[in-house]
């Protein structure tokens, strides 16, 4: 299992996170699924141009890492793999892809499903789901904090931004 640090543009479980801790982000956009971790304000942060996105691999696999714990955190708040999917703009296959890998890189299952029908389906955290996702979450807020030093000479070097961000990563010039 390892550790990587990236620069990308952070899901809302990585923007709160940074908001939280007064890090130096830039979060010029608006977050997916209303998630903040911290019920904290993510444009309170101070801006920099400076992304980083935590990600949990194990073998070849990213077993947890900001889109997932967003997962997570979906399926808690409405009881349904469909509507977080629909919530993070994906594919119920897609979702259910991602969980179908976190449960093969943990021990135990992280959601109980019920099948539909007119009782309506539903999916709920079990108990190692909610705890990875509070552990994600604690590791996000250890990392931002030993590294927030670091991150702000490396901000200090960086080139002045060459355009807008948008979500994809793409920059708006020439548009």
């Amino acid at each position: 299992m390892g550790l990587r640090l990236l620069t990308a543009n952070p899901p809302p479980v990585i923007r709160g996170a940074f908001a939280a801790l007064g890090a130096a982000f830039h979060l010029g956009f608006p977050p997916i699924s209303g998630y903040h971790p911290f019920n904290m304000n993510p444009q309170s942060a101070p801006v920099l141009p400076l992304r980083l996105q935590l990600r949990i691999l194990f073998d070849k696999h990213i077993a947890l890492g900001p889109g997932k714990a967003e997962l997570l955190w979906l399926i808690r708040e409405t009881d349904s793999i469909a509507e977080a999917a629909r919530r993070m703009g994906m594919s119920y296959m897609r979702a259910w892809s991602l969980l179908q890998t976190m449960n093969q890189c943990f021990r135990k299952p992280v959601v109980r499903t019920t099948r539909g029908g007119q009782s309506r389906g539903g999916a709920r955290l079990t108990e190692t789901g909610a705890r990875l996702l509070e552990l994600y979450q604690r590791l996000e807020t250890e990392c931002l904090v030993a590294s927030k030093a670091t991150r702000e000479e490396i901000a200090s070097r960086l080139k002045p931004s060459l355009g807008a961000s948008t979500p994809a990563g793409r920059t708006t010039r020439g548009r």
